[in-house]
């Protein structure tokens, strides 16, 4: 078929959608926040499963991975220090 399609076909088209298929047409297009958010959530969660989880919030707490990620930076500083490969 060749040229503008029939309006009886689109309108079928369009009826026989599913919601989650016209959830995502009608979706606004993705924010530059949002595709970065998407692209750091893998490694994000790499590091967060790479340390020992918060005893209180658990494994998903940034908070916690930060401040156990600036201790470890400084034992491996002091240590160097000591070993005289710093």
């Amino acid at each position: 078929m060749t040229g503008p399609i029939p309006t009886s076909i689109m309108t079928k088209w369009w009826l026989e959608l599913s919601r989650a298929d016209l959830e995502q047409i009608l979706r606004p297009p993705l924010t530059e926040l949002e595709i970065t958010e998407a692209l750091l959530a893998d490694d994000r969660q790499r590091v967060l499963d790479a340390i020992p989880p918060c005893p209180l919030h658990g494994a998903a707490c940034v908070p916690h991975a930060l401040e156990w990620i600036e201790r470890a930076k400084l034992v491996m500083t002091q240590t160097q220090a000591n070993t005289g490969n710093g």
